[in-house]
């Protein structure tokens, strides 16, 4: 046996260690920047460097505090917990039966028999009350990457069971605290709705607004005040040759002498609207008015 056969046998064997799937930026930049101690006196020397490279197993720390690992109980624990599970007698009762085509019971362990999407028949174990939480945080959590709800719901009903699974993994999925603080990928929250009262009286609430300044007519007029009902979708329009306050409101007069006055009038932030003439001459007659944006008449 050379000498270099010898220096590799002798070296411990390299343990297991938890690795991300995914190096990020920082890590890499972090593995970059590192030393690497590589002697180059000898072949030996070189070996050795190399061995001791592998040892060092140079890949990303996990990033999850403690790993999640498979579940420390032994067969006969396991018997007795599913033996001693009371939520588990209705399904103890079926597997005894010799009809029963969903539950069996083998060297006294329960388990659930369903087909698959390809109609093979799976089994299924059925799982103790106080072992459930682990189940299901192996199977949503750690290596699993913080599966969504159908995933894991999948991932989990491939080997395991027990009465409201479904209900107990979209519950501990939907209650998992980091999933809360990533949320959803796209998910956006939409404003409630409110109703909008129905208006059943006629003229009793009118849309005005101006438009302009459009090609001048003959009689000099380039504006135009417009009107809309709300209820009927009644319109209406006046031409004007300005928009100042005094030619706005022989306009109004001129619409509420054909639909009459109304109870509440819906103008945008114009200046001949919010002139206090204008505001004077509505609250004269006792008409509520109600501002919008500009341009945004809804």
């Amino acid at each position: 046996m050379g000498n270099q056969t010898q220096l590799i046998v002798d070296q411990k064997e390299a343990e297991p260690e938890k690795i991300n799937a995914v190096v990020t930026r920082s890590q890499e930049a972090k593995l970059k920047s590192e030393p690497k101690n590589v002697e180059k006196e000898g072949n030996s020397e070189t070996i050795r460097a190399e061995v001791e490279t592998i040892d060092e197993c140079q890949l990303p720390p996990s990033d999850d505090g403690s790993p999640v690992s498979l579940l420390r109980v032994n067969r006969e624990e396991f018997k007795a917990a599913q033996a001693s599970d009371k939520s588990l007698l209705g399904c103890w009762e079926k597997g005894r039966k010799s009809n029963n085509v969903e539950f069996e019971i083998e060297n006294e362990i329960l388990f659930r028999k369903v087909k698959d999407h390809r109609g093979e028949i799976r089994k299924q174990v059925v799982v103790p009350s106080k072992l459930r939480v682990e189940i299901l945080k192996l199977c949503h959590e750690g290596v699993a990457s913080h599966l969504g709800t159908t995933k894991t719901k999948d991932k989990l009903l491939r080997y395991y069971f027990w009465p409201n699974v479904i209900k107990d993994t979209e519950e501990f999925v939907r209650t998992c605290h980091p999933c809360q603080k990533v949320g959803k990928p796209g998910e956006t929250k939409k404003a409630p709705l409110k109703l909008v009262p129905i208006i059943s009286e006629v003229f009793a609430k009118l849309n005005v607004d101006l438009v302009g300044p459009l090609p001048e007519s003959e009689n000099k007029n380039k504006y135009l005040l417009t009107a809309m009902c709300l209820s009927s979708k009644y319109p209406d329009a006046i031409p004007l040759a300005d928009v100042k306050s005094t030619s706005v409101i022989d306009a109004l007069l001129q619409v509420f002498s054909r639909l009459g006055f109304p109870k509440q009038l819906q103008m945008d932030l114009g200046r001949s609207f919010i002139s206090e003439l204008t505001e004077t001459f509505l609250d004269k007659f006792g008409i509520k008015v109600i501002h919008s944006s500009v341009h945004r008449p809804q």
